[in-house]
């Protein structure tokens, strides 16, 4: 007699990345029903259409969830908090996309392939959280360091798509693009723009990249704290430090918004001790799965080239002049499709696996 299917339910499906979370999972070979799709009551009734199928939103469940085996949460939102706990209280592992928990200190944030040994911990409380695309990009190219060396020191410049505001980012760089061919405005125009229709004084806002992103680079996004780092620079950093389990380590973090649809890019500079050749890193990153190096002297790839892919392009490898035991790498990954969506497939198949060898881990009926 075959093992019953896993139940899961996709919750929300305005972002953006519920798409490409119903693509990657049903194209996934594993043992789960195919996903519901819920969310609050704006939504339900829309559509999600994923090549052939289409997917219709149901209505949330008041209160109990016991008829699913876990709920991948895609929506930002105020309540989910709540929503997170009423779920895990009913018996239903969550598994959180959102970015909602990462400032929790007890949360580990999960990349797969590459710290699914922490999932077991995870489910201590029901909650898996999953790490933020830009920090699945920068640990999927460190891992494979680890084989050869210890890392010393991380240094990350992040140029981030509108993609990253989903796609509500993705519309309004559009809208910003033809506004400004139409009018010379980035905005249609109201007496708090200046004369490009930019709100100089707009930084936190619900609108994506209000300040202009067409034709432009955002040097920070949101509020800036601290010592001058933004909540997405430092939530970078610590994510880094807790999925390669070196909460010392010390990761620098610039994050910048560029006027691309879809796939984050980064520039990193790694200190690694020994230090490794340029011929080394190739070799490492070769045999690692899901990275595709490029050739030494390759231009480097760009977010139109992996977009709509699962590839992790990684090349541009070289010794940084200014600091020779230091090397300098490019890499540029779909975030919603590859580093959402495939990692929490990625997750979900090491839950399924986990939950098989010890039923009781996450309180559901999987054996």
């Amino acid at each position: 007699m075959s093992s019953p299917k896993a139940r899961i339910a996709v919750v929300g499906s305005r972002f953006g990345s519920a798409a490409e979370l119903l693509s990657a999972l049903t194209s996934a070979d594993l043992p789960i029903d195919l996903p519901l799709v819920v969310g609050p009551s704006a939504e339900v009734g829309t559509e999600v259409y994923v090549g052939e199928r289409t997917f219709v939103v149901h209505p949330m469940p008041d209160e109990d969830w016991s008829g699913f085996d876990l709920a991948i949460l895609c929506d930002p939102a105020p309540d989910l908090i709540r929503l997170s706990r009423m779920i895990r209280e009913a018996g239903c592992t969550v598994l959180d996309l959102t970015g909602a928990f990462l400032d929790y200190r007890e949360v580990i944030p999960l990349v797969g392939g590459v710290n699914e040994g922490a999932l077991p911990e995870a489910l201590k409380t029901s909650l898996l959280v999953a790490a933020p695309p830009l920090a699945v990009l920068i640990c999927s190219v460190l891992k494979p360091l680890l084989v050869r060396a210890e890392l010393k020191r991380v240094s990350s410049l992040a140029l981030v798509a509108a993609s990253h505001a989903g796609k509500d980012g993705m519309e309004t760089l559009s809208r910003q693009t033809l506004n400004l061919y139409r009018s010379g405005r980035v905005h249609d125009g109201d007496d708090e723009t200046n004369e490009q229709g930019v709100d100089e004084n707009t930084y936190d806002t619900e609108i994506p990249f209000a300040q202009g992103l067409a034709f432009n680079i955002l040097p920070s996004l949101g509020s800036i704290h601290g010592e001058g780092v933004t909540l997405e620079e430092g939530r970078l950093a610590r994510s880094v430090q807790a999925v390669l389990g070196l909460p010392n380590l010390p990761v620098g973090a610039t994050i910048v918004a560029v006027p691309v649809f879809a796939a984050h890019a980064v520039h990193l500079g790694i200190e690694l001790n020994p230090a490794l050749s340029v011929e080394d890193v190739h070799h490492l990153f070769e045999s690692a799965e899901g990275l595709v190096p490029e050739a030494p002297m390759s231009p480097g790839l760009t977010p139109f080239h992996v977009a709509g892919t699962d590839a992790i392009a990684v090349g541009r490898v070289r010794v940084d002049s200014a600091h020779p035991g230091a090397l300098l790498v490019w890499a540029v990954a779909d975030n919603l499709g590859r580093c959402v969506a495939r990692n929490a497939v990625d997750i979900l198949r090491a839950w399924l696996a986990c939950a098989r060898v010890d039923g009781g881990a996450d309180k559901r009926r999987l054996e």
